[in-house]
């Protein structure tokens, strides 16, 4: 059986603030709610669609990684 001696705190996830290329909308979101795009040749990439027009918004995954 599994015993909570002491509780800790979880590993917080920080927002990411971004514009979309299209419509340029402003916009807020955590990693959690990306998707990540593995691509050896370009690098990777979070991917999250845009509330606004619906199409895609790409963000290096080296700058969504340092937050």
């Amino acid at each position: 059986m599994v015993e909570v001696i002491a509780k800790g705190k979880t590993a917080r996830d920080p927002n990411i603030t971004t514009n979309c290329n299209s419509c340029n909308a402003r916009l807020r979101f955590r990693k959690s709610e990306a998707r990540l795009e593995i691509d050896n040749r370009d690098g990777d990439a979070y991917v999250i669609r845009c509330p606004a027009c619906r199409r895609d918004v790409w963000i290096a995954a080296s700058v969504v990684d340092k937050r």
